[in-house]
């Protein structure tokens, strides 16, 4: 029985090895030295010491996280002033404003997307928010939640109240007359005098005064309980507010009951950019250049000028693994005596040989930078190309996480008009050396039981 024991807790080591270990292999060349800081099993840190099939030294960096952890998440941050505002930092300093700002720490750290003046070239969503718009057909984004979705392409994006954790799509702008079952926005001194329409007014907090009614608009809902669904008199939008119509005309009030429901008294509500298409649903979009891996396939390379892909050079990469944990990577350059860099191309399949079924290139080169969470203080632990940290447009952080997950993400509400479409899920959760686990562990209780009735 004492051996079975042995057996059975050597069984329960090794295949707990295997279900959370991965086994490495790069194309790219040998490994020479393999570090793993283990957080717990939920957050991993790994670096790599390699030689290319060429000789050249490559010194890799590498960190993964189960957005379904009780613990992380994986967020974007910037130190941007104010929505339109644009500012750079250090992938330390932005690490280090999140802190600061939220209370929460952050255990790693990477650069974002290439910019242009302070601002990101592509889009850039945070927390649901679409704080800036890519317009250029040769870039694309990766988006994700923290419920192990992922999608990656051009980002679409439309204009949602949201209120009560609940959104609604906004059909006009600065005035327009909302038809029959459509919303429609007024800024000060605009009219809302549309019959059969649900109309209201909400006090603007100082910071959309301040930025003269632009995207996003937020403020305190005027309400008074008892308040009939429809308005007959005219409205004129005050100074120091904006206001909402629902057209209600013709029996369509669905929208309008579903909104009044959910309404109360000095209520906050905002009125923002949301993504939507592939990325509805997707709370944070972060932009790139070559789309790497997608589907669990290597993606033949675009050549782009913007980003010297044919090049050796410091390399940035963010992606969803086979089994649904979010990764960031980066790949020191530049420098023979520490570390080359790979191509683009290379930064592909090294993205696969680390298990990624979906990959995004990043900013690379001298802003290529790497912070981690070593003795409770972020460290720099790679080698930016420049001597120093470059100052980034935005980073992308794994940080400790805010609250327990919520059910469901928030998606904007317009059954019409809007059919919610579901992000390409490509999260594959592991069971199988679970269940391996315990059907040998069955079996072999099974057996020792036969051995001891045949002794018997």
């Amino acid at each position: 029985m004492k051996k079975l024991l042995i057996l059975c807790l050597l069984l329960l080591q090794g295949t707990t090895v295997l279900a959370t270990d991965y086994t490495y292999s790069f194309q790219l060349g040998t490994i020479n030295h393999h570090e793993t800081i283990y957080e717990d099993e939920d957050f991993m840190y790994h670096y790599f010491d390699v030689t290319a099939t060429n000789g050249n030294l490559q010194k890799i960096f590498h960190a993964t996280i189960n957005p379904l952890s009780l613990n992380y998440e994986l967020v974007l941050h910037d130190v941007y002033p104010a929505y339109g505002e644009y500012a750079s930092g250090t992938v330390l300093e932005i690490a280090q404003d999140f802190e600061e700002k939220t209370g929460r720490k952050v255990y790693a750290a990477v650069n974002g997307d290439f910019f242009w003046n302070h601002q990101p070239i592509d889009s850039y969503v945070k927390n649901n928010h679409v704080w800036h718009q890519g317009h250029r057909l040769d870039k694309v984004s990766f988006g994700f939640n923290n419920l192990s979705e992922a999608v990656i392409g051009r980002m679409q994006a439309e204009a949602a109240i949201l209120v009560s954790d609940t959104s609604f799509k906004v059909n006009k702008h600065d005035g327009q007359i909302p038809y029959k079952g459509e919303i429609s926005v007024f800024r000060p001194g605009q009219v809302m005098n549309t019959v059969e329409t649900s109309k209201y007014l909400i006090k603007a907090t100082s910071e959309t005064i301040e930025n003269q009614y632009a995207l996003p608009l937020e403020g305190h809902m005027v309400f008074e309980e008892g308040q009939p669904l429809f308005q007959t008199e005219v409205i004129t939008v005050p100074e120091g507010y904006f206001g909402i119509a629902i057209n209600g005309m013709a029996g369509d009030t669905d929208k309008n009951e579903a909104f009044y429901d959910v309404l109360e008294p000095d209520l906050f509500i905002q009125v923002l950019n949301q993504p939507i298409n592939d990325f509805y649903g997707m709370q944070w979009v972060i932009g790139g250049n070559n789309i790497l891996v997608e589907n669990g396939i290597v993606m033949p390379y675009e050549l782009k000028t913007s980003s010297s892909g044919q090049y050796w050079a410091p390399r940035t990469t963010i992606g969803l693994l086979e089994n649904g944990h979010f990764f960031i990577t980066v790949i020191d350059g530049r420098n023979t005596q520490h570390s080359v860099g790979i191509t683009v191309p290379q930064q592909a399949q090294l993205a696969a040989d680390l298990g990624a079924t979906l990959a995004l290139e990043l900013d690379g080169g001298g802003s290529s930078t790497f912070i981690l969470r070593i003795n409770d203080t972020l460290t720099l632990v790679n080698q930016p190309s420049d001597g120093t940290m470059r100052k980034v447009t935005n980073a992308v952080l794994i940080v400790e996480r805010e609250e327990i997950i919520d059910d469901e993400p928030t998606h904007p509400i317009d059954p019409v008009d809007e059919p919610a479409v579901d992000p390409v899920n490509h999260s594959r959760p592991i069971i199988f050396f679970t269940v391996l686990t315990f059907s040998l562990l069955g079996l072999l209780v099974l057996t020792h039981f036969i051995i001891m009735k045949r002794k018997a």
